[in-house]
């Protein structure tokens, strides 16, 4: 997640990473952003923002030596501790992370990339608790997507391995997830958003499709094809705003739209990037509502067509600010193999990550943020080696469980008649 602009009482604060310099965020007030600190120069690959209870911003990533971070802002700047501290030589790859609030808890989603397979984790860095796997990913479609709902359950939309586009339900009342339901045969981006039910968008070559599970519903309606696309679909969006639910999706270096009201989805809106600008899905944050859009961003601007009036009361016609960004380019690089060596998921935990040792009090950790400087310590291990066996061992159980069955046994869930809506003509696309 490249870019996030969190709402505050005192501004906006935009956070994002910049080749070469590291983590950066700029504190922005009257519409002006203030110079650039660097958060955190030691920063491999991408991160994940949210606020916690206080209001205060929580990141997680993963550092140059493959230890993985967690990052919050306190009274005295950011501060960072370990959430898994990595064997030296290890070349593990932690990516795509994902940070949800709920309530006290912070619960962060990731993928593991190792010889070839990708593990997708859930891990709640509160209290101490140790990362839990959830399921293999398929290699050809390594997105996964998240949605926290009105009880707190988690949402979590991914391709299973050797299966189908589905969902498990992450039961935040019971600390356990559930199992997995297929949604699609495929999808190669997805976007959901919460808002009296979940609101799923995904796309495949030559479409894109929009799903709705209702509050008090346990099957999903019917897909309903938004409309035929022509080229390689980016990413999509799902979100409200002026009353409605809108669904943005980028192909082509065009961003196209589409609003859904009483008279149904509107017609498609096709928008083009403005010349010197890169297009960036980037994360919304106001209080603990969070909301993904589109932004056009140059190396002095940034200009927001969507989510204003999320972020800002008083929203301009565009969220222009004087910026010194430059957005770096994505890491294409290949997680390294141990060659034709067989890894299972015990030996990644025990190979690759170690007890974090118990810090020494009459030192000080050097200050995580470079300017201006501040005191910054390393807090005490997160979990104890019991944890890492515990983890070490559902693990372990399921890549055995793999291996007895030759993969995942794909669930088949008994066929329900599609509710048949009434077709209704197209209104017009909401004009601003």
């Amino acid at each position: 997640m490249p870019n996030i602009a969190i709402s505050t009482s005192g501004g906006l604060k935009y956070i994002f990473a910049q080749k070469r310099t590291g983590l950066c965020v700029r504190n922005a007030s009257a519409g002006r952003f203030r110079d650039r600190s660097v958060i955190f120069s030691d920063i491999r690959g991408g991160f994940d923002a949210s606020t916690d209870q206080n209001g205060d911003t929580v990141i997680v990533c993963q550092d140059k030596e493959h230890n993985l971070v967690c990052i919050k802002e306190g009274s005295e700047g950011f501060s960072k501790k370990y959430l898994l501290k990595a064997r030296e030589g290890n070349s593990i790859d932690i990516s795509d992370f994902r940070l949800v609030g709920a309530n006290v808890l912070m619960t962060a989603f990731y993928r593991i990339n190792y010889g070839g397979k990708a593990m997708l984790c859930i891990h709640t860095l509160n209290g101490g608790a140790a990362p839990q796997p959830i399921d293999y990913i398929d290699g050809k479609h390594p997105e996964f997507e998240v949605c926290k709902a009105s009880n707190n359950d988690i949402h979590i939309f991914y391709t299973q391995e050797g299966s189908g586009f589905g969902e498990r339900i992450y039961k935040w009342s019971q600390k356990n997830v559930g199992e997995f339901i297929p949604i699609a045969e495929r999808a190669d981006n997805a976007a959901a958003l919460w808002h009296n039910g979940i609101h799923l968008c995904t796309t495949v070559s030559g479409g894109v499709f929009y799903h709705f599970l209702p509050e008090t519903g346990e099957q999903w309606e019917s897909a309903k094809l938004l409309t035929k696309q022509s080229g390689e679909i980016k990413s999509c969006a799902v979100f409200r705003e002026n009353e409605r639910l809108n669904i943005m999706w980028e192909c082509l270096d065009r961003l196209y739209a589409a609003s859904l009201s009483e008279g149904g989805w509107s017609r498609v809106k096709e928008t083009a990037h403005p010349q010197g600008f890169q297009c960036e899905r980037i994360k919304l944050i106001n209080g603990r509502a969070e909301m993904f859009a589109y932004a056009h961003i140059s190396n002095a601007r940034i200009s927001l067509p969507a989510g204003r009036a999320f972020i800002n009361s008083k929203p301009r016609r565009e969220m222009k600010y004087d910026l010194d960004v430059r957005v770096p380019k994505p890491n294409n690089s290949k997680p390294e193999t141990r060659g034709s060596e067989s890894l299972d998921s015990a030996q990644i935990a025990r190979e690759y990550f170690e007890k974090p040792p118990r810090p020494d009090t009459r030192t000080k950790e050097p200050p995580v943020r470079e300017a201006p400087p501040i005191t910054a310590r390393e807090n005490e291990p997160p979990f104890d080696s019991a944890s890492l066996d515990r983890l070490a061992g559902s693990i372990e159980n399921l890549a055995s469980a793999m291996r007895e069955s030759a993969g995942f046994a794909r669930i088949h869930t008994p066929r329900v008649k599609p509710m048949r809506r009434k077709c209704v003509p197209l209104s017009t696309m909401h004009k601003k």
